[in-house]
């Protein structure tokens, strides 16, 4: 016996299995659709079984499933139908093994096909992530200059404000007396002793003086630091929990903090509502304003803009 007599083929049918199905079927008064819902297949199966069309089917395998299942509807004998069935295919097992790795290779397909899909949803999801991320670095490097140039105005107007010239308060006219003291001919060790400790004491005036005008200038600093720490009614507050981007507009546009926050800190600003706030990462600060705390839930920890104050 040769290779090609061990193939698969379905030889010329002795019996008419096509046509008992097709007559005991209509002797039930059942369409061919009727067959079909009960077997839960398509019309195509039903009319190729009846018309004993093997080659246009699934293959030996199913194709004898297929039949068993339409047998039991029409209530035949099924011994006698399965043996007509079987020898008119010289090897029905063989013709199984055929099939059998065309669903497989199927499914490898379909199950390449989800993966494809769920690759695709993780990097849409990382680019959204990493597009959140560029938006706060972009405005962040749109307002550093601008943030530059009010921070060096602000500690201009503070040397200006807290430390006065020490020189323009202080009495001219004892430096006059003494140079005049010391310019005069000495005429006797009396004179001369006494011109000494009235320089002493000016020198010692001086002293004194400038350490009460230190003393002062201290004072208005401290009490300066301790107007700015103390929150306004229109005051916001961000504690942070990890390194965090945060800038601050007041009702002008006016850029009143841009910088990161660092790590365990907090910092309270004032300024003309509505304020206006950015964040990078939500899920890193606690926002108070006016004693409230702020719900930021909303922004499912990611980048924050909102307004404060808009009621008010």
């Amino acid at each position: 016996m040769t290779d090609t007599d061990d193939e698969l083929k379905p030889e010329t049918s002795s019996s008419n299995i096509g046509e008992r199905l097709k007559r005991a079927r209509e002797d039930k008064k059942l369409s061919v659709q009727d067959v079909a819902t009960q077997l839960k297949l398509t019309q195509y199966y039903i009319n190729n079984l009846e018309a004993q069309q093997w080659d246009k089917l699934h293959g030996a395998a199913y194709d004898r499933g297929y039949l068993l299942n339409y047998i039991k509807v029409l209530g035949l004998p099924e011994a006698a139908l399965l043996a007509d069935f079987d020898r008119e295919y010289k090897s029905p097992q063989a013709k199984e093994n055929m099939t059998l790795p065309t669903r497989k290779k199927r499914g490898i397909g379909g199950l390449l096909t989800l993966l494809l899909i769920i690759a695709l949803g993780i990097t849409a999801w990382y680019g959204y992530q990493q597009w959140q991320i560029y938006q706060a670095e972009l405005a962040t490097n749109e307002t550093t200059s601008e943030q530059s140039s009010l921070e060096s105005k602000s500690h201009g107007e503070e040397t200006t404000t807290y430390y006065p010239p020490a020189v323009e308060e202080v009495d001219p006219s004892p430096t006059t007396t003494d140079t005049t003291i010391l310019e005069s001919p000495a005429t006797d060790p009396d004179s001369e002793l006494t011109a000494t400790m009235s320089a002493i004491d000016t020198l010692r005036s001086e002293i004194d003086t400038e350490e009460e005008t230190d003393d002062a200038t201290q004072n208005i600093t401290e009490e300066n630091e301790e107007i700015a720490l103390t929150p306004t009614s229109n005051s916001v507050n961000f504690q942070a929990a990890d390194d965090c981007w945060v800038q601050v507009k007041d009702s002008n546009g006016k850029v009143l903090f841009s910088d990161t926050i660092k790590a365990d800190t907090m910092m309270t600003i004032d300024g003309e509502l509505p304020l206006n706030i950015i964040i990078g990462r939500a899920a890193a600060v606690i926002v108070t304003f006016n004693g409230q705390v702020f719900d930021m839930s909303s922004f499912n920890g990611g980048v924050a803009r909102f307004n404060l104050g808009d009621d008010q």
